[in-house]
């Protein structure tokens, strides 16, 4: 092919894989940096992440093999590419889209000029493929420790949840004032949504009804479950605990705020 009057062998196998790599940290970031864990803690849509990366890839080795013009090609790329695996991936959930799209074109900047700069640094005869893998690593590696850093400072900490086979990803706001104990096994309840129960697939006829008391306001009942396991990343390491219980509540107290519980006070 002939592109700005230089002749180029196009491998279409290893550049097809090469930036298959980087659309997916591309979404990857885009949808972390904003709060989509939905869509990286599910196999749903982890899958739609793939399908997405793969057909932009494939998008932009189309627009390279039957484009005239690299411009033409530079538009299709950068400007229609990354909005369209973004909507594919997110669908009708689009509430936050621009935001996310401008996180995917920032992020492509990024891994682009790590790249660059390593590809520099170690020479042209380093394999180019591990360099883009350790390039998309470094970005991810830095950005989540960025983010849990921040989080940490205002008491919001990165939290794991396990049922069965689902694994959810999320965070969560500690809260010393939250001293509700599970009254079976005196272990501390953690409050949750009611969207966070059904995206681990918990049904309601395995929760229990324990009374509690808060300040201010009568007695009450709260529906809790017991999630298989829990991992919170604190300061100081990893606490895991089995079989936690976790209060349900109503969803419009987590709304537009960036975690989506409330850990007890004995989870440090």
């Amino acid at each position: 092919m002939n592109i700005l009057s230089k002749t180029y062998i196009f491998y279409a196998d290893v550049y097809f894989i090469q930036n298959f790599i980087i659309r997916i940290a591309v979404l990857y970031l885009s949808l972390y940096c904003n709060k989509c864990h939905f869509h990286l803690s599910t196999a749903k849509g982890i899958g739609k992440i793939v399908l997405a990366s793969a057909i932009g890839t494939l998008i932009e080795i189309a627009g390279l093999i039957l484009g005239n013009s690299y411009n033409i090609f530079l538009i299709l790329v950068h400007i229609f590419e990354i909005p369209l695996m973004l909507l594919l991936v997110l669908g009708k959930e689009r509430k936050q889209i621009w935001k996310v799209i401008l996180s995917g074109y920032f992020f492509i900047m990024v891994i682009n000029g790590v790249l660059e700069w390593l590809w520099n640094w170690f020479g042209l005869n380093t394999s180019f493929t591990l360099l883009l893998l350790f390039a998309c690593g470094v970005v991810i590696i830095v950005v989540r420790i960025w983010k849990n850093y921040n989080k940490m400072k205002k008491g919001i900490f990165l939290v794991e949840l396990q049922q069965n086979d689902t694994r959810i990803s999320t965070y969560g706001f500690y809260d010393s004032g939250n001293c509700l104990k599970e009254p079976y096994t005196q272990k501390g309840v953690h409050i949750v949504s009611k969207q966070l129960i059904k995206r681990l697939g918990l049904e309601k006829d395995t929760s229990v009804l324990i009374p509690y008391q808060a300040l201010g306001k009568e007695d009450g009942i709260l529906e809790v479950y017991y999630v298989d396991e829990l991992i919170v990343e604190g300061e100081k390491g990893r606490k895991m605990i089995q079989k936690c219980p976790v209060g349900v509540t109503k969803d419009n107290l987590f709304e537009g705020k960036k975690y989506e519980m409330i850990l007890n006070e004995e989870v440090f």
